[in-house]
């Protein structure tokens, strides 16, 4: 009834400004078509087309014989990427520990979604049917927004899971990796501080130790030094402020801010303050957890990432249709970028001080970034997490998770995720190792 919800979508009487926009490709007044999820995107495809008898009547309007029939055409089955298991056992995770936000575990290799949760959810049965004022009232007053698919339509402040491409960007620009600074515990510009998690610094930090133990002054420093359009450029080879193109109504492409979208969008000029956020993935930036995903599918793959796609093949009973991997991007930045940076994010989940070492999995390499992401609805900070396993061979699976309101990425996304992870080694078994 709600397993995967936002995914499927449901279906209901067309509406009259539907069938105007329909009618042309074979659509009645009398349909039932689909409304969201992949019912909308896949409606035609699903539908078919229906048969005919021209009979001929006598006066009596009984049937004498056929002039003319044509046979209906059936639709097409579609078959999802989703793993049921592994779907039920999230949504349930996110139900019994009361959360509110999404997961999302897609094939590495293909852009293939394997276990896709937006929470909280809701029922199908209800949607097509017709909903009572009450029912109605309860789900859009529901501050959690239960309709909104927050998995690609749920645009958030990224926080420091953003810090590799910033980095990317200090490297085009000729910062070597194994430079320390000294972080005292904030980044000062004349009256303005900026500070660091920790109370009193991180002492002498190299790239390394700024993505383990998420050393927000290394990033105000060079993002200081270099400028914003650097990461600006970086971010948006990754998909950030782009729709990835997904095969579920509602995409949303999120917000990669620059000087020209602020003038535009605020009549104001750019600040050395909104460079220094964006470079942990605050201020203006707004991205969707898929992609967040893509962008880790982009690192994971050394630059490359898929289309993502929940349908694996439609057929028919005769014919067959398979979705073949499609290439989003294909960045060509330099080996090395992606040599230090996993090393870093295996580190962070390794290392005793790594902010996502609550990922440890005995035999299985993981590599993670964390990151907790201010906003103005919540008290406490968003809770994320996104990364890829194996990280010692060819990545076979990218994770993202976030939780609204939940505090610490690490303790509270992090647990999600090691919870998918356990599952997911469960049931397709150490062969995945």
């Amino acid at each position: 009834d709600s397993l995967a919800a936002h995914t499927i979508g449901y279906v209901k009487k067309i509406t009259a400004k539907e069938y105007e926009d329909l009618k042309d490709k074979g659509y009645s007044p009398r349909d039932v078509i689909g409304k969201n999820g992949v019912e909308k995107v896949y409606d035609y495809q699903m539908k078919g087309k229906p048969g005919y008898d021209y009979i001929e009547v006598n006066a009596l309007n009984k049937a004498q014989k056929i002039e003319k029939s044509k046979n209906p055409v059936p639709g097409y089955n579609l078959h999802l990427s989703i793993d049921m298991r592994l779907q039920r056992d999230m949504e349930k995770i996110f139900k019994d520990e009361d959360l509110t936000g999404s997961l999302i575990a897609l094939d590495a290799q293909t852009g293939e979604i394997i276990t896709m949760v937006s929470y909280p959810t809701y029922s199908l049965k209800t949607f097509s049917s017709k909903i009572s004022q009450k029912e109605w009232n309860s789900i859009i007053n529901d501050p959690r927004r239960p309709l909104t698919n927050k998995s690609i339509a749920g645009e958030y402040p990224s926080g420091s899971p953003f810090t590799p491409f910033s980095a990317f960007a200090f490297f085009n620009n000729g910062l070597d990796p194994k430079h320390q600074i000294f972080d005292n515990g904030y980044y000062k510009i004349g009256k303005w501080k900026w500070k660091a998690w920790k109370h009193g610094g991180h002492g002498y930090v190299d790239f390394d130790k700024s993505i383990v133990e998420s050393v927000n002054p290394y990033y105000y420093k060079y993002a200081d030094e270099y400028g914003h359009e650097p990461i600006v450029e970086v971010a948006g080879e990754f998909g950030y402020g782009k729709l990835t193109g997904i095969d579920i109504y509602g995409e949303k492409s999120g917000v990669l801010p620059s000087e020209k979208w602020k003038y535009k969008r605020f009549k104001q000029g750019w600040y050395k303050g909104d460079t220094i956020n964006l470079s942990i993935g605050q201020g203006y930036l707004l991205a969707t957890p898929l992609q967040v995903a893509v962008s880790y599918m982009g690192l994971a793959n050394r630059g490359k990432a898929y289309v993502p796609h929940v349908v694996k093949y439609l057929e028919n009973g005769k014919d067959k249709i398979n979705i073949k991997p499609e290439i989003l991007f294909n960045n060509k930045f330099p080996s090395w970028y992606y040599n230090d940076l996993n090393t870093a994010m295996i580190h962070t989940v390794e290392k005793k001080d790594g902010t996502a070492k609550k990922l440890r999995t005995p035999g299985l390499t993981i590599a993670a970034k964390s990151g907790s992401a201010q906003n103005t609805k919540y008290k406490k900070t968003h809770a994320w997490i996104a990364g890829y396993f194996p990280a010692d061979k060819k990545p076979e699976v990218v994770f993202t998770v976030i939780l609204e309101g939940a505090g610490g990425g690490g303790s509270m996304a992090g647990g999600v995720a090691k919870k998918f992870i356990d599952k997911y080694l469960e049931y397709y078994g150490k062969e995945k190792k």
